[in-house]
Parts: C-alpha cells; structure tokens; sequence
C-alpha cells in the first residue's frame, strides 16, 4: 500500500520516497494499518493535531513527517514493529526498485498493465509454498498461482492428447500427414497453432484493458467479442483480395502498437460519456479484429490440394485456443498486458514465416 501510494504522489521528475514522506500519515492497531494520505505536506499542526487524536484513541504510530519514538509501539505492542522500521527504510531508500527487488514478497505497486493487487508470489517462495501446501493458510503466499499454472499444464496435455491420440487410432490420419509431407505438415500445424494462441491472447488482453474504460467486465465482454468477431468474419470473407504475408505482418504490428493504447487514447476516452465510450471500445476493436480474420481463412484456403490436413488445422488452432485462456491469465499476472501483446505480435510474424503453401 505504501508503494502505491508513494508512487501515486511522485512528482514527475522527484525522489518518491522523500516526497512522499511529508504527505503520509499512518498507524495501527493489531489487525490494520490505517493511510492518511495529502495531495500537499501535512503542515506541523494538522501533524500535531493528529498525534493528539492517536493518543486519544490509543493507537501506534507508523509513519508521519516527524517520528516521536515513544508513540511507535506502546499500545498495540509487538515484539518488533516491522511495519514502522520497513515504512522508514522504504521511503528513505533512494531506489525503491532495489526495495522491491529484495524484499520477500512482489510489493511492487500494480499498474493499469499489471493491475494484480494481490499477487505477491516470486519464484523464490517455491519451497516454503511447496512445505506448507495444505497445511496452513498462505495470505502472502503463492499456492494460487501453483494453481493456475497446473490448469495451464492441464490444458497443454489435454490439448496435445486430442491432437496426437487420433494418430494413434486411424491409420488414415496418419497416412494423410504422410501423404502430405513431414515439412509440410509441420508447416500446417505450427502456423494453426500459433494463430490459435494470438487470437485468444489478444482477446483476453483487450477485454481486461478496456474493463478500465467501461467499469465492467461484462459490458466490456460485450463490447471487445462483438465487434472482434464480426470485424474477423467480415476478414475472413475478403482474405483472398489481400496480400497474405503483408498483411499478417501489418497485423503485427497492429497488435504492438495496442500495446501503448492506455498511454495514447484510454485518458481521452475515459472523459467521455458511458454510451460514446463503449462505441470507441468497439471502434477500437474492429481494426485488429478485421485483420485477426484474415490468417486462418488463408490457411484453410491454402490446404484445398490436401483436404486431409484441414481437420489437423482445426485441431491445431482450436488446442492452442484452449491453451491461449490459461496463458493469458499467467502471462499477464507476471509481466503484464504489454509483454502478452508483444508477444502475440511475435507469433503472428512467425505464423507468417510458416504459411502452409499450396502445391
């Protein structure tokens, strides 16, 4: 809390912490920590006039522009008071990244890119997590995680089982891959894959950016899938007048520049009415998702000389599509929106170095 807040007051060109210092009042019971925070310094007497208030209610003192040492931990006492001793070594530091980096748990302040105000897992809580499992409750800890990273390997088995285990059962299968070359099966199933996992990638991130805009997740469902799905079909329906490797690549970077969309156009929308809003949403959707429709159609058409391969192309993609809801969740909890979208772009530029050509 205290990093989003110090955060929150940075001057554009300032040191947070010592800003922040001066504007922040906090204390505490056993249970909670309580932030009064001020867009300006707190001046000596709305401190003083505070301090009185704490003793009157009988409550520690955390933090505040000037630190009486005999009010930090003498009613609700502690053996150690970790809370004030970290406040003051946090905003004194003169890097906080260093703070975050070392400190035990992910404290970093969420952003509109990472908005994952409870995620406080780091890789190395593994073997504590790994001890406790079961056996204790973990506030802090990274059991939730664990849990979406075995749905993702869930999905990765089921997936590939029902896109391998039909060549284990008919021979016809396998004689249709055969048949059409190992190069050019290859070629087939990794570019349905990798458009399989972009598409549903990008939806997931366009739908969890723009819950931003519109203030709900439904209207924001409603106002990304729509317009994507229709803006795909009506590019589905015109592949064959495009060019089909420029115009993945053009998709490419289409789907980079999303990635600077909050910085460049979400602060002009959010002003605008509900209603106007939820119309630029969608106006916003219908470039990528027109462009989104254009891959597959060419692909399936490309496949017309080895119909055999079009059911693995379904296969492929829709496999990848199940896999691409669980990746976008844990992708986006680690390194935000912005690097899922990135790479997103990547798959769609190795899709198209791996157009399945017709013979």
């Amino acid at each position: 809390m205290l990093g989003l807040i110090s955060e929150a007051l940075r001057p554009p060109d300032g040191a947070p912490g010592r800003d922040a210092r001066q504007r922040v009042i906090a204390f505490r019971t056993f249970q909670t920590v309580t932030f009064l925070v001020k867009p300006s310094p707190f001046t000596a007497e709305e401190t003083a006039l505070a301090f009185s208030e704490l003793e009157r209610l009988r409550y520690d003192l955390v933090l505040a522009p000037r630190m009486p040492g005999e009010m930090v931990n003498r009613y609700a006492r502690v053996e150690r008071p970790l809370d004030h001793e970290l406040a003051v070594e946090f905003l004194g530091s003169d890097d906080a990244q260093a703070f975050y980096r070392d400190y035990d748990f992910d404290v970093s302040p969420p952003s509109d890119d990472r908005p994952f105000f409870f995620h406080f897992f780091r890789w190395e809580q593994t073997p504590t997590v790994m001890e406790n499992l079961g056996r204790r409750w973990q506030p802090f800890g990274g059991s939730g995680y664990f849990v979406l990273l075995a749905l993702l390997l869930f999905a990765l088995v089921t997936a590939g089982l029902f896109v391998v285990l039909p060549l284990a059962i008919r021979r016809r299968f396998r004689h249709a891959l055969a048949a059409a070359g190992a190069r050019r099966a290859a070629r087939t199933l990794g570019y349905f894959t990798a458009l399989g996992l972009a598409f549903l990638l990008i939806e997931v991130v366009l739908i969890q950016r723009f819950v931003l805009v519109l203030g709900q997740p439904t209207l924001a469902l409603a106002a990304v899938v729509g317009p994507l799905l229709v803006a795909s079909g009506v590019g589905s329906l015109v592949s064959e007048r495009l060019p089909w490797r420029p115009a993945m690549v053009l998709l490419a970077v289409v789907v980079a520049g999303y990635a600077v969309l909050d910085r460049l156009v979400v602060p002009g929308v959010l002003q605008l009415p509900l209603e106007l809003r939820t119309g630029s949403v969608a106006l916003l959707t219908v470039p990528v998702g027109f462009l989104m429709g254009v891959p597959f159609a060419r692909g399936v058409a490309a496949l017309r000389d080895a119909p055999a391969l079009v059911p693995w192309a379904w296969a492929a993609n829709g496999g990848a599509s199940v896999v691409s809801g669980v990746l976008a969740a844990t992708l986006a909890i680690s390194l935000g929106f912005t690097a899922v979208l990135l790479f997103s772009a990547t798959l769609y530029l190795l899709a198209a170095g791996m157009t399945p050509r017709p013979r």
